[in-house]
């Protein structure tokens, strides 16, 4: 049997954001909490997205904190 490799466009994924950051001390949504300058989430997107076989990206935030993390990730929308 031989592995094949997805073409892209074959996977879905989906991004948790929902966290409060409690264990990490972050004061805000783990997601929005900068790590060399950038947001969790733009670090974790930007990886899925490099991803050839990933078509479709799902985040899911907290309805209190759609608007930040859509504005934030609209520069990675289509």
């Amino acid at each position: 049997m031989t592995a094949q490799l997805n073409p892209r466009g074959d996977v879905a994924v989906l991004v948790p954001a929902a966290g409060a950051g409690v264990r990490l001390g972050a004061g805000g949504p783990k997601a929005l909490r900068l790590l060399g300058g950038e947001p969790l989430l733009v670090h974790a997107v930007r990886r899925v997205a490099a991803a050839r076989s990933v078509r479709t990206i799902v985040v899911a935030a907290p309805p209190l904190d759609v608007e930040a993390v859509t504005a934030l990730l609209a520069p990675w929308l289509p």
